[in-house]
């Protein structure tokens, strides 16, 4: 955008939120609570905006594995000192409350959002201001770039005032903006404003068009340039797809179209029902030539799918109808630890599930109440079948542990059977703990990473058979040995990985009830 020293300017806010809301959920999952065990993010304000004094604003955040009280603060000086709106009871996912924006102005204000043990908070990502009334503004909406005008053909010039008394300069370039040519002056009006200007026979591919107040340094201009030709042809084809076709719900395909001279806004549009009714897929700016937008199709069952390409009065449809075919059930299934178990604390295991039909994040989440609150562990992508996860169980011991798998949109998921157990390493043997490293009874391996052998080493609680076990990380057993007699006290064993290629594998020693592992990395 060009703008003047004076100009705040969102063209796309709405636009952008309804794709950024559900980005910003997998980011929040993804990094923040991952590395922290639980966070949240301030979605508004998020930096830019004009806040008028009495006015009520909604302050939105997103939270992951956050329990207790929040508090919620503002400061007008950047975070130097902050000031207290409320406390609320934190809950997961996308929450907001309602905020009379107080007489405090400020050009540096930013909002702030604090558990209240201070552990974990989250901010605005940029200044905001506080204001009396609203700052003046000026929004120039059409033509904003990529526009292709011939010479003589009237064009309605949009833009969009706030604050602004006085008159206008309405002024085109043909040199990006060096220097300008007069199109009119007018009365400025707070809102949407027009103006009919016919297209000059001024050659170029650099034109711009500016909006500003004649007694201010409050302007806007296009964002890019636009083109004026002596003349124009324009043209539409639809090439793909163009009927017959059948694709999958949720599945990604390429519409495909051929342009020329085209003006305006181009927009792709569906239909289920033969064309009686359309839905918008997206609008961009015309080109001439191929071009294409990727297309995620709907979940709309039918054999009556159309798609149409349109720019002003011009456009093209699908020849023929194609068919949309309903998208398969999504399942998730925990298949190990499922309930009954027992692990020492700081023992690593292998989560292990089973995923079908599923493209979105999948969210693995750990309770040691019985599933009365949540912390998330990690969150994946998946792949079709068995997968798994290595995961290191808390110093919290708890009869009443579960773990859940979830889509990220929170619609499917699964939960262990029944509850398992973790419980403190320093335990006698026999009593079936899965015995892991950070206690008595841990397993070791030396060195690690290896090349080719590992010498591995635990402590055997009590005299019985041992064998060894390796897994990968789908949980899948790929080889195992015997390793003897074993009484108590320190032992040793040496493990060849000759055959597998380099990775990260789960290492097992079973002897009677009791088993340890460790996680083991090759390298080649």
């Amino acid at each position: 955008m060009r703008t003047g020293n004076a100009v705040t300017c969102r063209k796309t806010l709405g636009s952008i939120a309804s794709w950024l809301m559900p980005m910003l959920l997998l980011l929040a999952i993804t990094t923040g609570a991952r590395a922290q065990g639980g966070g949240f993010l301030v979605i508004t304000p998020a930096g830019g905006e004009n806040f008028v004094v009495d006015s009520t604003v909604q302050i939105r955040w997103l939270a992951q594995g956050v329990t207790g009280q929040l508090n919620i603060d503002y400061s007008v000086d950047s975070g130097a000192v902050w000031k207290r709106i409320d406390s609320v009871t934190a809950r997961t996912g996308l929450d907001s409350m309602s905020w009379v924006v107080p007489n405090d102005t400020s050009r540096r204000a930013l909002v702030r959002i604090t558990t209240a043990d201070g552990t974990k908070t989250a901010r605005s990502r940029r200044v905001f201001s506080i204001t009396l009334k609203p700052l003046p503004a000026l929004t120039v909406i059409y033509p904003n770039g990529g526009e292709l005008f011939g010479a003589d053909s009237t064009v309605k010039i949009r833009w969009n005032a706030t604050n602004i008394t006085g008159d206008l300069l309405v002024d085109y370039s043909i040199d990006s903006g060096r220097t300008w040519k007069p199109i009119k002056k007018v009365a400025a009006r707070s809102g949407p404003d027009t103006l009919a200007w016919v297209i000059p026979h001024d050659t170029t591919s650099q034109a711009f068009v500016r909006v500003m107040a004649v007694d201010s340094s409050i302007r806007d201009a296009s964002n890019r340039t636009f083109t004026i030709r002596a003349s124009v042809n324009p043209k539409i084809q639809l090439l793909f797809p163009n009927g017959g076709e059948a694709f999958q719900a949720d599945s990604t395909t390429m519409i495909r179209w051929q342009g020329q001279d085209l003006t305006g806004a181009l927009n792709i549009e569906f239909s289920t029902d033969g064309g009686t009714s359309w839905k918008l897929i997206g609008s961009k700016q015309p080109r001439t030539g191929n071009d294409s937008l990727p297309w995620k199709v709907p979940n709309d069952s039918t054999t009556k799918a159309l798609v149409r390409v349109s720019s002003g009065p011009l456009r093209d449809t699908s020849d023929a109808v194609f068919t949309i075919n309903p998208r398969p059930p999504i399942s998730l299934k925990l298949l190990y630890p499922n309930g009954g178990e027992k692990f020492g604390t700081d023992s690593t295991i292998a989560i292990v599930w089973n995923s079908k039909n599923n493209k979105g994040m999948l969210a693995m989440n750990f309770s040691s109440d019985g599933g009365a609150t949540w912390t998330l562990i990690d969150s994946v992508m998946p792949k079709p079948g068995n997968d798994s996860m290595f995961w290191t169980t808390p110093k919290t011991l708890s009869k009443n542990a579960r773990l859940a798998i979830t889509t990220a949109d929170g619609l499917v998921s699964d939960t262990t059977d029944a509850p398992f157990s973790i419980v403190s390493n320093n335990v006698g043997p026999g009593d079936g703990v899965d015995y892991q490293s950070g206690g008595s009874g841990s397993l070791a391996a030396y060195p690690n990473p290896t090349a080719a052998e590992t010498d591995l080493r635990w402590e055997q609680r009590s005299a019985g058979e041992a064998s060894v076990g390796i897994y990968d990380r789908s949980g899948r057993l790929l080889m195992t040995a015997a390793a003897g007699h074993r009484e108590p006290g320190e032992q040793h064993y040496r493990l060849s990985t000759t055959g597998l290629p380099a990775g990260i594998y789960l290492v097992e020693i079973h002897s009677g009830m009791n088993r340890a592992n460790c996680v083991v990395t090759l390298v080649r």
